[in-house]
């Protein structure tokens, strides 16, 4: 007998794997798989948590959790959406953001000018402070 025929690792003909899966999918293990998919696990958690090879797990019913995250994604978003139209403010602020392509701005009124020279003694100023020196005789910056 060769090595590979007695090895625990034997690949099927066509050299596919071997993987393992409960022997009976029952309704209650179904109904776990959606419930865990829809609250967005990744396949190999429920794969693991189910006692599935993730290969297997993939190839039987990963059809089903794309399903199953896509409707638990759109029970969020409605409950979302329910939040924000009963005032929640936070809310409404997010989905604003999120959907509307709202977003928080900054405005800055007055104009500043800033010259070459302001801009070498700031750096000057900034540098000196790093090193721990604070020098009185530095020239204001100049405001137009």
């Amino acid at each position: 007998m060769s090595k590979q025929q007695g090895s625990k690792s034997a690949k099927h003909p066509g050299g596919a794997p071997r993987t393992r899966s409960p022997k009976r999918i029952s309704a209650k293990m179904l109904h776990e798989i959606d419930a865990m998919a829809e609250a967005q696990c990744k396949d190999a958690c429920i794969a693991e948590a189910l006692g599935f090879e993730v290969t297997t797990f993939k190839v039987q019913f990963s059809q089903r959790c794309r399903q199953k995250r896509a409707q638990g994604k759109q029970k969020l978003y409605q409950r979302q959406y329910e939040k924000g139209l009963a005032g929640d403010v936070t809310m409404l602020i997010w989905l604003g953001k999120q959907h509307l392509e709202q977003a928080d701005k900054r405005e800055i009124n007055g104009n500043v000018n800033i010259t070459l020279n302001d801009a070498a003694v700031a750096l000057r100023v900034a540098r000196g402070a790093a090193a721990g020196r604070i020098s009185d005789d530095v020239p204001a910056l100049s405001r137009n």
